[in-house]
């Protein structure tokens, strides 16, 4: 199985600015701050190596705790539970109703590198804290600036995907030769529509004719001789862990709705493997 990704994850901490710095709009504390790549595509966070990564990650950037000028602050020894979020959400509900083991899988993204979002005034985003809490005082800590790119906008980043790093999906398919390619949300379903062209088969004409009963219905994809079937879900950061009660939302798209959708698949999924 291949499960496509749109773009990595980060490795989080929970940082506390150095006390010479309070003032100036700032808080002085973010509690889950991207300071590295997930060590693996779709990581499964803490309880994976979690602890070992930080203390390398201390080590490597060269951490000074303390508040005087030249230091950094501090970093809690406990980790956010942001970290893993989605990796662990692919595992519970994708690969395991289908019966399908993490080793037997060959993880990878749309789009090779982390992005950050950019917020509003009344919702901050990854981009704004960094921005506020970190670059506004980087020159007094004495560390380089953040420049970690900002998040494409869901339009644009399917065909930047494809320009980009489309040989190099199409070669993992080749190399790994999946029976199944499982892709995660939209973005990532019409970039993998534009790298296979005329040999991508998808279920469905548009990724929000989904929303209903055609989710979890395979399409196919060829690469030369091999042919896979193609799955094409929801994001795992659409769901919320458990499937909403009540009926199933109809007309307009809601998260509740997706939830719905994706967890009714997982119930037959589920059936399914263990017949």
């Amino acid at each position: 199985m291949m499960v496509v990704g749109l773009h990595p994850s980060a490795f989080h901490v929970a940082w506390t600015a150095p006390k010479f710095a309070a003032g100036n709009g700032q808080t002085g504390v973010v509690k889950a701050l991207a300071v590295d790549v997930e060590p693996t595509a779709f990581w499964e966070g803490n309880d994976a190596g979690g602890d070992a990564l930080l203390k390398s990650w201390l080590k490597e950037v060269g951490f000074e705790e303390g508040d005087e000028p030249g230091q950094h602050g501090r970093v809690d020894s406990k980790l956010p539970a942001i970290n893993g979020a989605s990796g662990r959400k692919i595992i519970q509900h994708y690969l395991e109703p289908l019966g399908i083991s993490p080793d037997d899988v060959t993880f990878t993204d749309a789009y090779r590198h982390y992005m950050v979002k950019t917020g509003t005034k009344a919702k901050r985003e990854m981009r704004d804290a960094i921005d506020i809490e970190y670059n506004s005082i980087r020159e007094q800590m004495g560390v380089p600036e953040s420049k970690l790119l900002r998040k494409i906008h869901e339009r644009a980043l399917p065909g930047q995907a494809a320009d980009l790093f489309g040989a190099k999906l199409k070669q993992e398919f080749t190399d790994a030769k999946p029976d199944l390619v499982l892709t995660l949300g939209e973005e990532a379903w019409r970039t993998v529509d534009m790298i296979f062209g005329y040999d991508a088969h998808s279920s469905v004409s548009m990724f929000d004719a989904l929303y209903g009963e055609a989710y979890g219905r395979p399409g196919t994809l060829r690469s030369g001789n091999h042919v896979a079937k193609w799955l094409p879900l929801v994001h795992p950061g659409l769901l919320r862990n458990s499937s909403p009660t009540g009926p199933l939302p109809a007309g307009r798209r809601t998260v509740a709705g997706w939830n719905q959708r994706h967890f009714k698949w997982v119930d037959k999924a589920r059936a399914e493997s263990a017949g």
